[in-house]
């Protein structure tokens, strides 16, 4: 592969631009298909159409439609019968494409990579769709070619959706997405390199717009499943401007799932600058296992992953390392694997099965005509 970036995917191809009216007389009949304007069997305008609309050029035409046929979009019945129609049968009906991280170095690879192929290969047995595995580094740093084929079968439009591991800029995998008409998703925040009308942004953070702090009910829920009711809160936010409405929006929570947060129990701290709220955090949750030494919680509920490492290292000074801890421990994870716990946290975190259902569910919906098609969402377990 040429050591180009990748700038957009509309009119690239694997070894570089590709020919601009081709792409468009290409792009325009997949387009027409997929938003149901032309259906199975029916005729396309004659190539004397597309040459009035896009090009004089009879034989761009041609290679674009050699192209459509290749892919499986149409098929000729008989110059003199039928012309072309739209394929009986369409190349990404049922098919999606699942993109990894291929960086080994990252923590995702360990950890979300393998999580969500089980989860593809779960969904196959469940919903008989078909996914195929790329695993894709960003395009500066390809040798094996494999971001280009990425592109190629996105603009292609070969399958009914395409699910991105996670979309950032440091990432790569940034320009895969910038094309209308193909269902797509993507862990990460929503990013001005990721455009398209059919494309959706799966947050990182752990909750939504409207309630910061969503996955904690879950940890409230099981809190009171286990009996206990006095419970503490350490949570993360994006803002400490917006600390007073999280802890409203949480103690809300807490008491409509039969449990309380004490009076002095709610705890947040940021996040932009762990290295250095890092120390912080753990002086913070030092103190107050000091304060509440005589009249511990039932148990503390940390709302981020992050925070178990720090927590358990405040927990080992003030009970000392081996000393079983006189309440029990409820830790967010953001992965399907939890870290490990000293001190046997009980964790709840992402379901790859459930999540990457919510978007075959969303694929499904936009590709038969649905105004209104369900939001690709995470699912915790």
């Amino acid at each position: 592969m040429p050591d180009v970036k990748i700038s957009r995917v509309d009119g690239m191809g694997a070894r570089g631009p590709l020919p601009r009216k081709r792409i468009e007389i290409a792009d325009w009949v997949r387009r027409e298909i997929v938003v149901g304007h032309l259906a199975p069997g029916d005729r396309l305008p004659s190539r004397t159409w597309f040459q009035r609309r896009f090009t004089p050029n009879a034989n761009v035409v041609q290679r674009a439609f050699a192209e459509l046929a290749a892919d499986g979009f149409v098929e000729t019945r008989g110059a003199a019968a039928r012309g072309t129609v739209v394929a009986r049968h369409l190349p990404f009906t049922g098919r999606y494409l699942l993109i990894l991280k291929a960086n080994e170095a990252d923590g995702g690879y360990n950890f979300f990579s393998p999580a969500l192929e089980a989860a593809a290969r779960e969904l196959e047995r469940r919903r008989g769709v078909t996914f195929d595995v790329m695993r894709v580094a960003d395009a500066d740093a390809d040798s094996s070619g494999e971001y280009g084929k990425a592109v190629e079968c996105v603009r292609r439009h070969l399958y009914s959706g395409v699910f991105v591991q996670h979309l950032n800029r440091l990432h790569g995998l940034d320009t895969i997405l910038n094309l209308d008409y193909v269902p797509m998703a993507y862990f990460g925040s929503p990013s001005v390199f990721a455009q398209g009308k059919w494309v959706r942004s799966i947050s990182s953070t752990s909750g939504t717009d409207d309630n910061p702090l969503n996955p904690l009910a879950l940890q409230f829920k099981n809190c009171a499943a286990a009996g206990l009711r006095r419970i503490a809160v350490f949570a993360s936010t994006p803002d400490r401007l917006i600390a007073a409405k999280a802890e409203k929006i949480a103690r809300a929570e807490a008491k409509e799932c039969g449990v309380e947060i004490e009076a002095d129990g709610c705890h947040f701290t940021g996040m932009a600058m762990w290295h250095i709220e890092r120390l912080e955090f753990v002086r913070l949750v030092r103190l107050y296992l000091r304060y509440i030494a005589g009249n511990p919680v039932d148990a503390i509920v940390l709302g981020d992953d992050n925070f178990l490492e720090p927590f358990e290292d405040a927990c080992a000074e003030v009970y000392g390392a081996r000393k079983k801890l006189p309440f029990a421990v409820f830790c967010h994870c953001n992965f399907p694997r939890p870290p490990k716990s000293r001190f046997g946290a009980t964790f709840h975190g992402i379901d790859c099965t459930a999540t990457l259902g919510t978007f075959v569910d969303y694929a499904e919906a936009l590709l038969s005509g649905s105004d209104s098609p369900p939001t690709p969402h995470r699912v915790y377990a």
